[in-house]
């Protein structure tokens, strides 16, 4: 149910809900664990100032979890 009412807010382009659903993917919270769609998730979060999402999204570049490994996009 948590994930239907995110996702129709992250939609609607709700970054608090963009967030939580890359949180709920990156970790495998009541979806299937994938570091793709958390990226995707977190990027559109982080492109609208959400400071959680950019931290995570650096984190994820730096690692090379879901996306390339990127240092430079990760200090970006």
């Amino acid at each position: 149910m948590a994930v239907k009412l995110y996702t129709k807010a992250a939609e609607q382009g709700d970054a608090d809900a963009q967030f939580n659903l890359g949180d709920m993917y990156e970790k495998g919270d009541f979806v299937p664990k994938n570091d793709v769609e958390a990226v995707k998730f977190y990027k559109k979060a982080a492109e609208q100032g959400h400071v959680k999402a950019q931290f995570n999204l650096g984190q994820m570049y730096k690692l090379g979890e879901g996306t390339q490994q990127s240092d430079v996009m990760a200090v970006d």
